[in-house]
């Protein structure tokens, strides 16, 4: 059966030909990753998210680092800083790889999408 003039083949093709498009038009519009400077002290170590330019985070979005099962919030955030002061005995062993994951915006706030940027930590290093 035909719908158009177009059969099946022509229609899968336009399908996937449509598909290709939003996807390469979504990728268009992602932003780039944000950046996480991570400090070690005696009992905490603590990590700094920042936006890249010309975007920010949404504060009022979910907003947690993970480390394993354990899932830790921020301690401070705003649209241009989260920071995860973060108890050693809070981390699961010694050297932990754990994923940061803010919601960033443009700053003409026409889209926000979730960035998961993964941070691994020493807690036994100390910052000098």
């Amino acid at each position: 059966m035909a719908v158009i003039g177009l059969g099946y083949p022509d229609m899968t093709r336009l399908l996937i030909l449509g598909i290709g498009l939003t996807i390469a038009h979504a990728a268009e519009f992602m932003a780039p990753d944000f950046q996480v400077q991570t400090k070690h002290g005696n009992t905490m170590v603590n990590l700094d998210a920042t936006p890249p330019p010309r975007h920010h985070f949404n504060a009022k979005a979910p907003m947690n680092v993970l480390f394993g099962k354990k899932k830790i919030l921020p301690s401070e955030s705003s649209e241009q800083r989260v920071r995860f002061n973060i108890q050693v005995k809070q981390l699961p062993d010694s050297s932990s790889d754990g994923i940061v994951s803010l919601y960033l915006c443009d700053d003409a706030n026409t889209y926000c999408e979730r960035h998961e940027v993964p941070v691994s930590v020493n807690p036994n290093s100390r910052s000098r």
